[in-house]
């Protein structure tokens, strides 16, 4: 009998905690509220003024910025594959045997001297995978950040990378479910606001689903790129009797009951989640179909450098941000080659690691060209976040490279003023380690303030991870002027 009564009162006490945990929750949403004005003083380039829709592109595995987006002649030869990188055959490469667009390959630069052909301020480069911008009018819209952290393992990097948040913190999220939570503060009841595209990514893609303080009703929906029957099945008339849902709307229901106490509902994330997803499988023909049905969601079988999951991902997630309920759409890129890990057992020369880096990130390069030249992508309205899990440098003179989180790169891609475009921001010096002004924290909080959202409240970001360019001392003004001037490229 006295088990029984323990076990009464922890029920009792868990159930108070949890109704005091929603009330805060409730709470929190006053956190929410639009960021007033414009982002841009007057005369800022033509930027049109915020909120902001966002396509974060997460490149899996750890790009190496030295051949592809932070080509600097002063690193030593001994950290990076940067001659190998020059060296590489360019027209072959893009090309892949002719089965793609020549839009661009005609004017890719060969050679070391053309590494230099696109430069930001600074003295530093942007490589010959970033051709595609060039001829898209994009570099002027293009900010690339040094950052840094100081976690090396894979499963330690890639939920801060994909949060702004370690493992641990409750407050750890993805830019999704708090975009999603500003769009529909009491829960989505149409069409998502957050979308993700992947290619059998789930271990990344946890992460990036992740809803920290917002609340598990605020999960992304996650689409798995290269089904050909994905937009078919949405048709529920097609593949459910009214009797089929009825029931699932019985059990979710009596599901809900069980977790409602007499004062109020008891905190149940799992259901939440669950409840969410339900609702969008109810809602699938009316709201889902609508948004899915043409796009280009399968991908070729035979994949090719330009033409593959990560360029029909991207012109995808552009053509869902058309729609004016979505407000994020992110993809995830295993790059061509799988990954974007070059270690020594994964690739048997420096050329082959040149050719893995490049040629992976050509495909989202390329991607962008087409959306901007197309009209889906406009860069003074919608504002690309391209994001890895940390950097790379060759070790010890071998084929590959390793790990390097103590300097790699964001880029951004958006309505930054044309006065400051094509700017390297911040600083990586000749031993790869970046100058610690920036984290990908603070540029994760630069982006949530373009869409509109207050980054400093507690559920959101944590200003010690942030670098040294932003303090605990300074007030909001300041913090979010940082963000808008040096990482956004606003006034």
């Amino acid at each position: 009998m006295s088990n029984l009564t323990s076990r009464r009162s922890f029920l009792r006490g868990a159930a108070a905690f949890g109704l005091a945990g929603g009330t805060a929750g409730l709470l929190a949403d006053k956190a929410f509220a639009e960021i007033g004005g414009n982002l841009n003083a007057p005369g800022a380039g033509g930027v049109n003024g915020g909120p902001y829709n966002v396509l974060e592109i997460f490149l899996k595995g750890g790009l190496s910025p030295w051949e592809t987006l932070w080509v600097d002649p002063n690193l030593p030869a001994s950290l990076t594959h940067l001659s190998e990188a020059a060296n590489l055959n360019w027209n072959t490469l893009v090309s892949d045997g002719g089965t793609v667009s020549t839009d661009f390959i005609d004017q890719t630069p060969l050679g070391v001297a053309d590494f230099a052909k696109y430069p930001l301020t600074g003295g530093i480069n942007l490589g010959p995978s970033c051709t595609p911008l060039v001829y898209a009018d994009l570099v002027k819209h293009t900010r690339v950040i040094a950052v840094q952290h100081e976690l090396l393992p894979h499963p330690a990097a890639i939920p801060y990378s994909l949060s702004g948040s370690r493992l641990g913190r409750p407050q750890r999220s993805g830019l999704g479910a708090a975009i999603s939570r500003r769009h529909h503060p009491g829960g989505p009841t149409g069409k998502p606001a957050s979308i993700i595209l992947h290619d059998h990514a789930d271990d990344f893609l946890e992460h990036a689903l992740a809803t920290g303080f917002h609340g598990a009703a605020h999960t992304p929906l996650a689409i798995r790129v290269g089904d050909g029957t994905f937009a078919d099945s949405l048709l529920r008339s097609a593949h459910a009797t009214p009797a089929e849902d009825h029931l699932r709307t019985l059990f979710r229901n009596d599901y809900d009951g069980l977790l409602t106490h007499a004062t109020g509902r008891v905190r149940a994330p799992h259901f939440d989640a669950y409840d969410a997803s339900l609702g969008y499988l109810l809602r699938a023909e009316a709201d889902l179909y609508p948004l899915f049905n043409g796009l280009p969601l399968t991908y070729p079988a035979d994949l090719t450098y330009a033409d593959g999951q990560t360029t029909t991902a991207i012109l995808a997630a552009f053509d869902l941000l058309a729609d004016a309920a979505v407000h994020y759409t992110c993809v995830i890129d295993q790059g061509l080659n799988k990954t974007y890990d070059s270690h020594d057992n994964t690739v048997n020369s420096p050329q082959k690691h040149a050719e893995v880096q490049c040629c992976n990130l050509w495909s989202v390069m390329y991607a962008l060209a087409q959306a901007k030249i197309a009209g889906t992508f406009d860069p003074t309205n919608t504002l690309v976040f391209i994001n890895t899990e940390f950097g790379r440098k060759e070790k010890n003179g071998g084929n590959g490279s390793e790990h390097n989180p103590y300097g790699y790169v964001n880029m951004l891609i958006g309505p930054n003023a044309a006065s400051l475009a094509g700017t390297a921001v911040g600083t990586i010096d000749t031993n790869a380690r970046a100058g610690g002004d920036y984290t990908t924290t603070a540029v994760r909080a630069a982006v949530a303030l373009a869409a509109g959202i207050d980054p400093w409240q507690d559920d959101m970001y944590d200003i010690a991870m942030c670098g040294n360019a932003l303090t605990a001392g300074m007030s909001e003004q300041q913090r979010n002027d940082v963000l808008r001037t040096q990482i956004l490229g606003v006034s």
